[in-house]
């Protein structure tokens, strides 16, 4: 659970992650980013202490429009956020 600030770099309108919370949040976690929000899922093997054997899926992939710039991402749950990159239109 926290924030992180990530830098769009200039020319970037997108960004797609994988993204998962904690495995007993049964409803899942909302996290922002820049301001718009994701509904992630939890995940199975997300749980006790590192290291941890994450299965992500398609269904854990999400896309955001951004600005360049600074872009605030936040969640009051815990989460990870895996391969964030910039995506091609």
């Amino acid at each position: 659970a926290g924030s992180a600030t990530l830098t769009i770099p200039a020319g970037v309108t997108k960004i797609g992650f994988y993204a998962v919370c904690w495995n007993d949040l049964a409803g899942g976690a909302d996290l922002s980013v820049g301001g718009k929000t994701v509904h992630i899922s939890p995940n199975a093997n997300f749980k006790g202490n590192s290291p941890y054997t994450l299965q992500i899926t398609d269904a854990d992939y999400y896309t955001v429009e951004v600005t360049p710039g600074s872009v605030e991402v936040k969640c009051d749950k815990r989460a990870a956020l895996i391969g964030i990159n910039p995506v091609e239109e």
